[in-house]
């Protein structure tokens, strides 16, 4: 059972068997929602590098069942419908534009594993906004799936501000590509009266 839980730092400690253990973000199986003060854990019992008590493996339990991150799933999937019919909008070679985009989401992606590992490892990490740079050059469903399963810069409000800014720029452009540019050209004329 997870005895105290620091959302905002991504720690707590866990207790099992009388023995307290501490538990990290980065510990919980990639795809599951935040933990709470309270919920039941499975983990494996182990040892930091200062031979201190810390949990490993660590997957949320709830009637007998491991909680899945079907919700982020679904809204992936829904924030990908309105970029999809925009591409049928788009003029030949539209395929060029969801090839470019899957490339700058899979290279989105490998920066955020990377940027994972490193914090973890307490190397040399990727800037913020050198992540932000791919989520806006079209790399925003590869970072969207790297905070999903990674479980990675997902719990920074600033930074999420600014990622959830980007996907709603997309959703934007998206359906104003799918309306003729009706509402870019709606702006434009509001800007010069």
């Amino acid at each position: 059972m997870i005895t105290q839980w620091f959302d905002e730092k991504g720690y707590g400690w866990v207790e099992s068997g009388g023995k307290r253990y501490f538990a990290h973000i980065k510990e919980f199986e990639p795809g599951q929602r935040r933990p709470k003060s309270g919920e039941e854990v499975r983990f494996i019992p182990g040892f930091d590098l200062g031979w201190r008590p810390y949990a490993k493996g660590l997957t949320l339990v709830k009637a007998g069942k491991v909680q899945s991150g079907t919700g982020a799933l679904i809204l992936f999937c829904l924030l990908l419908v309105l970029p999809l019919l925009a591409l049928l909008w788009l003029p030949p070679p539209w395929w060029m534009g969801a090839g470019g985009m899957l490339i700058v989401s899979a290279i989105t992606y490998a920066m955020y594993a990377h940027d994972k590992k490193q914090a973890v490892s307490q190397g040399w990490r990727i800037s913020e906004s050198s992540l932000h740079l791919g989520e806006l050059l079209g790399g925003w469903p590869g970072a969207f799936i790297a905070q999903w399963r990674l479980r990675h810069k997902c719990s920074k409000p600033g930074y999420q501000f600014v990622f959830r800014a980007i996907v709603l720029l997309y959703q934007i452009a998206a359906l104003d590509v799918i309306l003729h540019q009706r509402l870019s050209k709606a702006v434009m004329a509001f800007l010069n009266r």
